[in-house]
């Protein structure tokens, strides 16, 4: 598989990567980058946007994190 050539090229594990990881990059980036889920969802050509919620991992990045505490710091 061309995937796991490539991740064999860079030194990487290949049991790591698979063609769906790309699909889950996409998705996330374009999350974090406060693009609608609608407009992911048409990019990653899905049907239902349950499947398109399935790809887009949680941002961790500490500015993420700062936000969701100052929202709800007064509470």
């Amino acid at each position: 598989m061309l995937v796991k050539g490539v991740a064999r090229k860079a030194k990487l594990d290949p049991a790591k990567f698979w063609p769906h990881k790309f699909r889950a990059t996409f998705c996330t980036w374009y999350a974090d980058a406060g693009v609608p889920i609608p407009t992911i969802q048409l990019g990653a050509g899905h049907k239902d946007m349950a499947t398109t919620m399935r790809y887009i991992r949680p941002n961790r990045s500490p500015e993420v994190k700062a936000k969701f505490n100052a929202t709800f710091a007064g509470i």
